[in-house]
């Protein structure tokens, strides 16, 4: 984007350097999928940018952009909320899962962030990987060899 063409998403002035920028959820076009523009945050607006996105996590919104401010990591640092990614965290299919694209309460993640993804293998006990027991005596390991 060209500097003469930046404006504030919120007061839309002119602007020559963001104080803050962020990118939204969404496409613009989807032939081929290409990413929303970015927002670019003055800094006349900033504190109300921040301001906006600390009344969020205090309503319990856990929603957030696809490309963070700055404003809305120091937000979720100051609620002690982690985001959690594209893979989700935790064990897939329980209840033991968090599910991709939001915050979560910081002591809610690091509990679940050592448990395995795959969860474990029912027969041995073991920790699954992959989909697969990570035990190669076990009968549900990849690599299994049944002995003759």
């Amino acid at each position: 984007m060209i500097e003469e063409d930046m404006q504030c998403a919120l007061c839309e002035h002119k602007i020559r350097k963001p104080a803050d920028s962020y990118t939204l959820f969404g496409c613009s076009n989807y032939d081929p999928p290409e990413p929303l523009d970015p927002g670019f945050i003055c800094r006349k607006c900033y504190k109300k940018f921040e301001k906006g996105w600390d009344k969020h996590f205090e309503a319990g919104l856990r929603g957030g952009d696809y490309l963070k401010s700055d404003a809305e990591r120091k937000m979720a640092k100051k609620h002690k909320l982690v985001w959690v990614g594209s893979n989700g965290v935790g064990v897939l299919g329980t209840k033991y899962f968090l599910d991709p694209y939001k915050y979560y309460n910081k002591k809610v993640y690091d509990a679940l962030d050592s448990l395995p993804y795959w969860g474990w293998c029912l027969k041995c006990g073991a920790r699954r990987s992959g989909g697969f027991c990570s035990d190669v005596k076990c009968e549900d390991s990849f690599n299994f060899k049944e002995e003759k």
